[in-house]
């Protein structure tokens, strides 16, 4: 009877080892698949971030670009209104010398 109960806890124990074996490797394997995915996380969000400092690099130069031709427009529009302002002021003077001439020449 002893030999009858050693025997069942040997298989009781046999089979405990079995289960924790393969507790123990389910796991392992589970660890490595955990590991692996937060590598390609890791990854993907090294590769979003340079994606989006391109960007930004990108926004930057177009913003530069954009400001210049801003700047050259409005430096375009002074102009055009200087211009504009400087032939009315001379078309005034010419009115005003016309008149001059043409009251002198009718005295």
């Amino acid at each position: 009877m002893k030999e009858t109960h050693v025997e069942g806890a040997q298989n009781a124990v046999k089979n405990l080892e079995i289960h924790h074996v393969a507790g123990v490797t389910d796991l392992r394997g589970r660890v490595a698949r955990c590991d692996a995915a937060t590598a390609r996380l890791a990854a993907d969000i090294k590769s979003c971030n340079e994606s989006i400092q391109l960007l930004n690099q990108n926004q930057q130069e177009q913003q530069g670009r954009l400001l210049d031709r801003v700047l050259g427009l409005d430096a375009k529009v002074m102009l055009g209104h200087l211009i504009h302002v400087a032939c009315m002021y001379c078309i005034t003077i010419y009115i005003l010398l016309l008149g001059t001439l043409t009251c002198q020449h009718g005295q």
